[in-house]
C-alpha cells in the first residue's frame, strides 16, 4: 500500500524560486531620463574685442554645436524616450527596485547610442540585448526569472443562438423602376 504524500508545509524541497512573481498589467510613472552633459562644454562666453583692431580677419563667432545646440545637455533620441515609458508602462515595471534604476539608466545610454548610429551597430545591439535579459524584457527572460503575466478574465461567451437565422427580404424589391 502506498504511502499518502506529505501535506505542502512539510516537504523540505518546494522548488520555489526567489524571484517567482505575478505581474498585473499597467504598470508606473517611467521616472525621468537623467541629464547628460555634452562633449562641447555648454555655450561659450563671446571673446571680448579687442580695442584696437589687429592686421588680418576678425574672429569669427564660434558655431553652435551640432548635438546640443549650445545648450551644453545632451538630447536623448525620440526612440530612447518612447522605449524608456514602454519599460516602465508595462507589468515589469513596478517590479523595479531602486537599485535596478541606475542599471536601466546605463542600457538607455546603449539604446541612445544605438539610435543615434541608425541602428546598425550589432555590438552594441547584443550588449543591449544582454542588459535587457536581466530586466525580463522578453518572455523567455520572463520565464526564465518565473514572472507570469496575470491574464485577464475571459469575459462570458454568449451561447450562441440555435434558432434558425431570420430571412431577410430582398432591398431590391422595394425599388421601382422609374421610366
Amino acid at each position: 500500500m502506498p504511502r499518502p504524500p506529505k501535506p505542502r508545509a512539510l516537504r523540505q524541497r518546494r522548488n520555489k524560486a526567489a524571484t517567482r512573481a505575478k505581474l498585473r498589467p499597467g504598470g508606473m510613472r517611467a521616472p525621468a531620463l537623467p541629464l547628460r552633459g555634452c562633449a562641447c562644454g555648454g555655450p561659450k562666453p563671446q571673446p571680448k574685442r579687442p580695442k584696437k583692431r589687429g592686421p588680418g580677419r576678425p574672429r569669427k563667432p564660434a558655431l553652435p554645436c551640432d548635438t546640443c545646440g549650445d545648450t551644453g545637455i545632451l538630447p536623448w533620441h525620440h526612440l530612447t524616450q518612447a522605449w524608456w515609458a514602454r519599460l516602465w508602462a508595462s507589468p515589469m515595471g513596478p517590479e523595479y527596485i531602486e537599485s535596478d534604476v541606475d542599471s536601466l539608466y546605463m542600457t538607455a545610454s546603449l539604446v541612445d547610442a544605438y539610435w543615434w548610429g541608425n541602428g546598425s551597430d550589432a555590438k552594441l545591439a547584443s550588449e543591449i540585448r544582454q542588459q535587457l535579459a536581466r530586466f525580463g524584457a522578453t518572455p523567455l527572460d520572463r520565464r526564465r526569472l518565473e514572472w507570469e503575466l496575470e491574464k485577464p478574465e475571459a469575459e462570458e461567451a454568449t451561447p450562441p443562438d440555435s434558432s434558425p437565422p431570420k430571412l431577410v427580404a430582398d432591398p431590391r424589391a422595394t425599388m421601382r423602376l422609374v421610366g
